[in-house]
């Protein structure tokens, strides 16, 4: 393909190929950059090039402001294209534009009715603004009844081609998303484990399909079928450890498994994984997302677990390391960012260059709910900037009403740093209601009771605020 271009710049196809091949293997976002602008500089008006353009523009560089645009111009050409409209409806999502996105769509679904990808999209449509906005107080029968309503769209659309695999495994992942919601848990239970169970079965060597599997099967009800689910990732990765996608997925798995296991259980299967990703790292160092998960790896759960000092010193800095060449290598990617952020707050305590890469993620994905609430952690427990950190609290608990951990934290910073002790009574009622079990949560619940009891007298400008809040 090289040579295809470099004999012919202006070769279409060749230009195409190359940019599709650097986006799912190489993760090369430069060369991925400068291909598509060659490809636009020959064919502006091309309604194809600009889709393709705007899809590399979504997926790859998280750009949806310039991805709209190219998507605006290309469905002005080709106005018959229901691909172009479902696109679009994805940016608009993205951009939290629901209305745009779902007149988008049923423009779609006017000229491709049976297009299962239609049916996919309108059910995120419906159900995206409720995990967004809804507060804890509405989640009552009426929003139960929208989300049942959801997942029979997803439904649908899987029975109207159901040997897609990659609708397969979206639809288990909008089964995921939709168990976030406590009153449909028991519905989506049965159909989320039986769609996981049928994504792996359908093709076992696809990477897509072992990552979703792996990714999914972390939150299974079903705890027996844990041991059934490592056991198979572990024969997928052993018979192709040098494919880095299924090789990422199974280190994620293991994060989550291993914890449970006795240290003689535990270190021969770390030791082995750790042993391919090294080997893998010879040859993928312009990789940017395998850098950056095996960073995630190395400072993940398993490194409270590993015992010896001087690993423990290694694995940090190699971590600090390879998250710094994967954001040199995508320096517009948010997730990579947060990723050293986290790093930077967790492991090494560098707050302040941890509050800077915090806020470039938020740049460049201002609308990530887990950003603002990492980032509201660290301005309560280390910067102790109370009010920006009660911001962040706010802004994340919008798009996720039921989140404990935020939950918590945020009635702490109500009830020690901001003394609300009537709010932050409120919001640790919605914590301990999700979760009884959170000692915690009732802790600092008895502890605002108690103190909202025993201070008969605010100042009127507190009981206005703390009304308030």
């Amino acid at each position: 393909m090289h040579q295809a271009i470099n004999g012919n710049p202006d070769n279409d196809l060749a230009l195409d190929c190359m940019t599709n091949w650097l986006e799912v293997f190489s993760g090369n976002v430069s060369e991925i950059s400068n291909l598509c602008e060659t490809a636009l500089t020959n064919r502006p008006q091309n309604p194809d090039v600009l889709f393709a353009q705007a899809t590399s523009l979504q997926t790859v560089f998280q750009d949806y402001d310039r991805a709209c645009e190219l998507l605006q111009s290309s469905l002005a050409l080709a106005p018959s294209s229901h691909q172009m409209y479902l696109a679009y409806s994805v940016n608009c999502m993205r951009r939290e534009q629901y209305e745009d996105a779902e007149r988008s769509l049923r423009a779609a679904a006017r000229l491709a009715p049976s297009d299962p990808f239609v049916e996919i999209c309108r059910s995120k449509v419906q159900h995206e603004p409720l995990g967004k906005r809804l507060k804890f107080q509405q989640l009552h029968y009426k929003k139960y009844k929208d989300v049942k309503e959801s997942l029979t769209l997803a439904l649908r659309s899987l029975s109207l081609d159901p040997t897609n695999l990659l609708l397969v495994n979206i639809v288990a992942g909008q089964c995921v998303e939709l168990g976030e919601y406590q009153q449909a848990k028991n519905l989506v239970k049965y159909v989320n484990v039986r769609l996981r169970i049928e994504a792996v079965w359908l093709d076992p060597s696809d990477e897509l399909t072992v990552e979703t599997f792996a990714h999914v099967a972390l939150s299974n009800w079903e705890e027996e079928k844990r041991e059934d689910c490592f056991k198979f990732l572990y024969e997928v990765v052993r018979d192709d450890p040098t494919n880095p996608r299924k090789l990422i997925a199974y280190s994620k798995f293991l994060e989550k498994h291993l914890p449970g296991l006795a240290v003689e259980d535990r270190e021969p299967l770390m030791e082995e994984a750790g042993t391919w990703l090294y080997e893998l790292l010879q040859e993928r160092r312009s990789d940017a997302y395998f850098l950056y998960h095996y960073a995630s790896f190395l400072v993940g759960p398993l490194y409270d677990l590993e015992e010896s000092p001087g690993k423990h010193m290694l694995d940090s800095r190699r971590a600090g390391e390879m998250y710094r060449c994967a954001i040199a290598l995508c320096p517009q990617h948010g997730e990579y960012h947060f990723g050293y952020a986290k790093y930077l707050h967790e492991i090494t305590r560098d707050y302040e260059q941890s509050q800077k890469e915090y806020l470039t993620a938020l740049k460049f994905d201002p609308n990530n709910g887990l950003y603002h609430l990492r980032y509201a952690m660290l301005l309560h427990h280390h910067m102790r900037d109370l009010r920006r950190a009660e911001e962040e609290y706010v802004i994340h608990l919008r798009q996720c009403p039921l989140d404990v951990l935020a939950l918590v934290n945020y009635g702490i910073l109500l009830c020690n740093g901001l003394e609300r002790f009537s709010s932050a009574k409120r919001i640790l009622q919605r914590a301990v209601q999700l979760s009884p079990d959170n000692t915690d949560a009732q802790l600092y619940l008895n502890f605002s009771i108690a103190m909202e009891n025993d201070i008969p007298a605010l100042p009127e400008s507190r009981r206005k605020e703390d009304a308030a809040g």
